[in-house]
């Protein structure tokens, strides 16, 4: 079995996707995964990725892609139009499934993308109907999506955009048109036959939709409950659980459907090295990404660059708990887009086990602080520097930030390290295993026994609040290891540190170590901001856009180019990257 990344065409713009084929170039047919939108999509792509191999396993093509201006796929969130753009990200994929000439087509939607795939498939001709749709716990309107999007907001507590008629979720904005292009969608509203057969999943007990009944009670539409749906896309991503069950009844449901026999399929003619333009600067130089496999175990990466280079560092982006590549809120992508337009390249990967790297050995799936990771790191390193780490600026957020700290103080000596919001040790159940607690080199706490004292509710708050001389006894004589100490040790290890986070964690990253770091600031090796109001994993629009100007000008200030023509027009290089 093979799965090999693509780009495809949708209006003009290359969209990114992953072709998976079964042994032979033999299929019974062909099946297009419509991921859903925001945070559901990122709690859902393990169970995407997961469906996509058991489905190329039972004899499908299976094309999984990302909507325009989503994951990897060229454009922006911002760009207008994006409702006709996502409809035609959709159109274009069942057109290159059909284009391997499988014998039947099927197209999965979950929550958003099932909305999206009926409506894409309610606009087409009769004659283009699908042989299959599976509305996977569908979202009945758009309308309601949004309506959710706006609770789950409330969950984070820091500004918002304000502005009238935008809705803003959990890493996603919907600017006032697309706001109402999607409460425009709604799929009791398509009147159109959607497909010859179709499976509709609902969650199981509970009570299903009246006008999604109406609009669905014909012969050819099966229904079905499915557990787990609750703990995949209501949770976080971190917390999201595979629903077994769901996955074994789409499988069998499409293999029931689809030929009796194997048949050639035409194989894809998209060579996974091949680059992509996603983008252009502000001169109309194009912004070109490139897929690529890294290290002895060939962990997934994307390199992005431009024709400017200024020969400075390539920034590397490490994954972010178990976000993959892409990143907190798509803002790996963004990032690394806008730094190529400037001149740098970026990459950002998988580690194993994580997006669309696979796990070595007996490694944890979906788990971003597995010890094998720090050795990803380590081979990542390797690859892209060529021997050479000091070419490299490694960036992280939350376990990335850690992941950091580990290779930096494993003997890896990267030129700097840029980390927002770093965690400083992995999960308690990681630590408690002595196989997994095997190589770190980041330090626990060494405060666990102190809670075994009686006293101990007590004193904590006490402790907690000391003042920062205080802190500086405390760390030397091993109540437990600060925070501020690792800190030290790696940026005494290279020239460019960086740190972004909210005021709560910044007095825990720097507790007992400011005359350190206001002496590592004067040499120009340190550099703290602190953020009044930012979430942890950036997923609110405002501090998001802000940690990414802070952020790009440090870069531009350090690492720009020395040209005097381009130097001398810096505003016009740090315009955003055009579609």
């Amino acid at each position: 079995m093979t799965a090999e990344p693509m780009w495809f065409d949708s209006g003009g713009r290359p969209m990114f996707g992953w072709w998976h084929v079964p042994d032979g170039h033999r299929a019974r047919g062909g099946v297009v995964l419509c991921l859903p939108l925001a945070m559901e999509g990122t709690a859902a792509r393990p169970t995407f990725r997961l469906l996509a191999s058991r489905l190329e396993a039972a004899g499908f093509v299976v094309l999984r892609f990302d909507y325009d201006g989503t994951g990897d796929s060229a454009g922006s969130p911002d760009d207008p139009g994006r409702v006709p753009a996502w409809i035609d990200s959709v159109r274009s994929a069942i057109r290159v499934v059909r284009s391997s000439r499988v014998p039947r087509v099927t197209v999965v939607g979950m929550r958003m993308g099932a909305t999206l795939a009926a409506a894409t498939i309610g606009s087409e001709d009769s004659a283009a109907l699908p042989d299959g749709l599976v509305l996977w716990d569908p979202c009945t309107s758009g309308r309601s999506f949004l309506r959710q999007q706006r609770l789950m907001r409330a969950t984070i507590e820091v500004a918002h955009t304000e502005e009238e008629g935008v809705v803003e979720g959990p890493g996603i904005v919907f600017g006032p048109e697309a706001a109402a292009a999607m409460s425009a969608l709604s799929v009791d509203g398509i009147e159109t036959t959607l497909a010859r057969k179709v499976l509709v999943l609902t969650r199981a007990g509970h009570r299903r939709d009246h006008a999604l009944v109406t609009r669905l009670s014909m012969p050819h539409v099966e229904w079905a409950e499915v557990a787990g749906q609750e703990d995949l896309v209501d949770v976080e991503p971190h917390f999201a659980k595979v629903p077994e069950a769901a996955l074994r009844t789409i499988v069998s449901w499409l293999s029931a459907l689809g030929a009796d026999g194997l048949r050639p399929v035409t194989p894809s003619s998209v060579s996974p090295g091949e680059a992509a333009v996603v983008g252009r600067d502000a001169d109309g130089c194009p912004i070109r990404e490139r897929s690529l496999r890294l290290g002895p175990n060939g962990l997934f990466g994307i390199v992005t660059e431009g024709e400017r280079r200024n020969g400075g560092p390539t920034f590397v982006f490490l994954p972010a708990g178990v976000i993959d590549h892409t990143g907190p809120a798509r803002l790996w992508v963004e990032i690394g887009r806008r730094w190529a337009a400037l001149g740098f390249e970026t990459l950002r990967f998988d580690t194993g086990g994580l997006g669309d790297s696979d796990p070595r050995g007996s490694q944890s799936r979906w788990f971003g602080s597995a010890p094998e990771s720090i050795d990803d790191v380590r081979d990542t390193m390797n690859a892209v520097g060529h021997g050479d780490p000091t070419s490299l600026v490694l960036v992280g957020l939350c376990s990335g930030g850690y992941l950091i700290n580990e290779v930096v103080l494993g003997g890896m000596k990267p030129r700097g390290a840029y980390m927002i919001n770093p965690v400083f040790r992995p999960r308690d159940d990681v630590l408690q295993n002595p196989d997994a607690s095997a190589g770190r080199l980041v330090p626990p706490s060494r405060h666990r026994w102190a809670k075994a004292l009686p006293a101990h509710n007590l004193l904590s708050p006490i402790v907690e609040n000391l003042p920062s001389p205080a802190w500086w006894a405390l760390n030397r004589v091993a109540v437990r290891n600060a925070e501020a100490m690792t800190l030290q040790r790696v940026s005494e290890r290279i020239t460019d540190m960086l740190i972004i986070s909210n005021a709560p964690e910044a007095r825990l990253h720097t507790r007992g170590g400011h005359l350190a770091f206001r002496r590592l600031s004067r040499r120009g090796r340190f550099r703290l901001e602190v953020f009044d109001e930012i979430d942890h994993t950036l997923l609110a629009r405002v501090p998001r856009d802000r940690a990414f100007d802070l952020i790009t000008q440090h870069v531009w200030t350090r690492y720009g180019s020395t040209n005097d023509d381009t130097s001398a027009n810096t505003d016009h290089c740090l315009q955003s990257v055009r579609p």
